[in-house]
């Protein structure tokens, strides 16, 4: 059969796969299945289920709206959908497929969970704005998040909601962000960081236990003492949380550890020494959608999510404190594990392996194929792995893409990718831009340099050492693929990254002219902007880059691309957001300024209405033009 080649808008044709959980007896899986719709320009999220033992799924929803759901006691799916300023809630009979109203309550919900009998908590956003769609009056910092933009006044609260008597009670104050919660046995813990006018860095979350029964709430742990992140309860009265200590010369990206808090006493200790970040998918992929869970309690342990080497897999803390790496996936595992769910001895997945998209895997069995099709007719570029040493030595790992009817003794253009971050990994799982490339006659590279997850905290440590061991890396692993693939053209090799990726894009052009062509994507180029404009800033540049611009703005000036921006002489695109509140957009208009200035060629192409997550979740038809942008720039200057 003659395979396909992959084209600009192939990711509509992908359906995303996300969130499985077992239902309460473990018969049944539930998840959920985004696919994209050109016409409406939208993100449609439904709700399978499958039969665990028969392993055939059924659609149960049509509505595109479902986010989130749960499991009830009685083995019906509860979803909710807003409705106005109101979320109405519905339950679905996964057998018949029957929905029916099952509450309204008055509120722009986030989040809903059953807690016991008609008792359940539910988050909801709330502001002290008087007319956000008309101003916004700045009286706090942060005072903006990407993907939400302007935040200030804005809190998570957290409320008790009883469906028997329709009262709901909300639980935190105006100045109160909420974060995660669990439950048991009358007992809601919660992630809670109360603030007002500047949240000081280190900040938590602090745990916080409430008795549902008479409403009396009190606080665990201080903001000060430490971070709590993934939850789980642990024994009767203890719960399991992965933290950061809070103490100078916290990194904001650092790996967690395992803790324990006693509910008798109050008592906080470190468990077990994880150096992982735990729950938490680092795999970057423009091809998965949704989210799930990232840490569940098992029989014999606590399992979890975390990055180990180029892949991310599913880890396990036993009962004594030791940590087990990888125990659902063979060695050298580079795909992705984006969340699971058990139920007594069994695992469902979503997960990707090599070349694959996100499907369902029941206990390491592929029991969904609805990307199947897709795969099968369309030609896919595998990613090749390979070893390679630093110039001091240090293993490091990268991959290689052939082109599409590659042809030996052909010369061929080719395109480095710098994953974001920098605290992510690449792995072998299918990356529709860079498949893009590879389709169009480019060979594709990149690794995980310095900086990276998967290896633990030293390895990933580079705080103040931005555009060094880590540019170091990237410029050994290009003459390593240049040695090991001679039909490469060195002299037709373009760069391109995204986020840290685009930092480190900026950084390049500005200290090598070996590259054809870049292109720079939601990047950042100047730190003393980046510390007061971007919502992570007033805490990324004291803990990243270790300085601020009252302490020492020379070492922040030394450390931003912009500063050798005049020395370009790369052809450079850049793509950029204009509600790209994580990498400000006077960064991208400073470089693209400046290499104008410069008399390099440059292109700048901004979106509007988009932010940070343009490649990845941004409106379909920009996510188009975008990829247009960047094989039409690298076409024009590597061919």
């Amino acid at each position: 059969m003659d395979r396909k080649p992959i084209e600009v808008k192939d990711f509509l044709e992908l359906q995303y796969v996300s969130n499985p959980r077992f239902s309460p007896d473990g018969s049944k899986i539930a998840f959920l299945v985004t696919h994209i719709d050109l016409d409406t320009n939208a993100y449609l999220s439904d709700l399978w289920a499958m039969d665990a033992a028969a392993g055939k799924a059924r659609r149960l929803t049509e509505s595109g709206v479902v986010k989130d759901y749960f499991w009830d006691a009685g083995g019906g799916l509860v979803f909710w959908r807003k409705e106005g300023g109101s979320t109405v809630a519905f339950r679905v009979d996964p057998e018949s497929g029957a929905c029916r109203d099952l509450f309204t309550v008055p509120l722009a919900v986030n989040k809903i969970r059953p807690l016991e009998g008609e008792l359940y908590a539910i988050t909801s956003c709330s502001t002290t704005q008087k007319d956000p769609a008309r101003y916004h009056i700045l009286e706090e910092a942060p005072f903006c998040s990407n993907g939400q933009g302007i935040i200030a006044g804005r809190r998570n609260g957290l409320f008790l909601y009883r469906r028997d008597t329709d009262t709901l009670t909300k639980l935190t104050d105006e100045h109160t962000d909420t974060g995660d919660f669990v439950y048991r046995a009358g007992v809601l813990l919660y992630q809670a960081t109360p603030w007002e006018n500047y949240l000081p860095y280190p900040y938590g979350p602090a745990l916080y236990a409430c008795d549902c029964a008479s409403g009396a709430t009190r606080r665990l742990t201080e903001v000060s003492q430490i971070s709590s992140f993934a939850l789980c309860f642990w024994k009767d009265d203890e719960l399991l949380f992965s933290g950061i200590e809070n103490c100078p010369g916290k990194s904001m990206g650092q790996n967690t550890d395992f803790y324990t808090l006693s509910l008798t006493d109050g008592t906080v200790r470190r468990f077990a020494d994880a150096d992982m970040k735990i729950g938490y998918s680092g795999s970057g992929s423009d091809a998965k959608y949704g989210g799930g869970q990232g840490i569940c309690l098992g029989e014999d342990g606590v399992y979890f999510l975390a990055p180990v080497m180029d892949g991310t897999c599913v880890n396990r803390l036993d009962f004594d404190g030791t940590v087990h790496r990888n125990v659902t996936e063979g060695e050298g595992f580079a795909g992705s594990v984006e969340s699971f769910d058990l139920h007594g001895d069994s695992m469902v997945c979503a997960k990707m392996v090599a070349d694959g998209l996100v499907e369902l895997y029941l206990d390491g069995r592929q029991v969904t194929d609805l990307n199947g099709e897709y795969l099968r007719t369309h030609q896919i570029s595998h990613p090749e792995p390979m070893t390679f040493f630093s110039r001091d030595g240090v293993e490091l790992h990268g991959f290689c893409m052939k082109p599409r009817d590659y042809v030996p003794g052909r010369r061929c253009p080719a395109i480095l990718h710098i994953h974001g971050g920098p605290k992510t990994i690449f792995g072998d799982i299918f990356h529709h831009e860079m498949q893009l490339w590879a389709s169009h006659g480019f060979f594709v590279f990149y690794c995980n340099p310095r900086g990276s997850d998967g290896r633990g905290r030293d390895f990933a440590d580079i705080r103040g050492r931005w555009g060094t061991v880590d540019y170091t890396d990237l410029m050994d692993f290009t003459d390593a693929v240049l040695s090991r693939y001679p039909d490469i053209d060195p002299d037709r090799v373009g760069v391109c990254g995204g986020s840290y990726g685009g930092f480190m894009t900026n950084w390049i052009i500005g200290h090598t002219h070996r590259f054809a062509a870049a292109c720079s994507q939601r990047s950042f180029a100047n730190m003393i902007n980046f510390e007061y404009l971007s919502d992570i800033g007033l805490v990324n540049i004291r803990s990243e880059h270790l300085g601020s611009t009252e302490d020492n703005p020379e070492a922040l000036w030394n450390e931003s691309p912009l500063k050798y921006a005049p020395q370009c002489k790369t052809p450079t695109l850049f793509i950029h957001s204009d509600q790209d509140f994580r990498c400000p957009l006077p960064d991208a208009l400073e470089m693209f300024s400046c290499l104008k200035r410069a008399g390099c060629p440059a292109r700048l192409c901004l979106f509007h209405g988009e932010n940070h997550e343009l490649s990845r979740s941004g409106r379909p038809d920009n996510r188009i033009t975008r990829l247009e942008e960047i094989l039409s720039w690298f076409e024009t200057h590597l061919k």
